[in-house]
């Protein structure tokens, strides 16, 4: 899977000049391989840098959205296809594994912010039973 312009641009921008920082640390710090950068390195020196995958193409780059459709979509999948179908979408299956667990725990937080505005709700109104001077007393206003 390739990388985008903007990415590559920013990891050389690590090692050419004028930061002029090592290949080897760079590679290290990024998670690309050291023949890769010396490569693009060569690229941009004959001017033949490729622009590379679009972003938007990009798992990491897709949006919330995106992921849940493909999701979706993988689950009307034939196993046999499987491969294809993540091959044409740019994917692993690591990449729906991931998705799955990220759109599980938003779901969970989720559910933890409506209980917690549920249950505020419920104080609010146990308030308003107890009358307006209870509540207007307390904050301060009186009638």
């Amino acid at each position: 899977m390739g990388y985008s312009i903007k990415h590559k641009m920013l990891i050389l921008q690590k090692v050419l000049p004028p930061n002029n920082r090592p290949v080897h640390e760079v590679s290290k710090e990024s998670g690309i391989s050291v023949q890769t950068i010396y490569k693009w390195m060569q690229q941009v020196k004959d001017d033949t840098l490729e622009p590379g995958t679009p972003e938007e193409q990009i798992p990491r780059f897709k949006t919330e959205l995106e992921k849940f459709s493909l999701l979706l979509e993988s689950k009307t999948i034939p196993e046999h296809e499987n491969g294809e179908w993540l091959r044409k979408n740019g994917l692993h299956s690591e990449h729906l594994t991931l998705w799955e667990q990220e759109l599980a725990h938003r779901m969970a937080d989720k559910e933890v912010d409506i209980k917690s505005v549920q249950q505020e709700n419920k104080n609010l109104k146990n308030e308003l039973k107890k009358g307006p001077c209870k509540i207007f007393c307390v904050n301060g206003i009186s009638n």
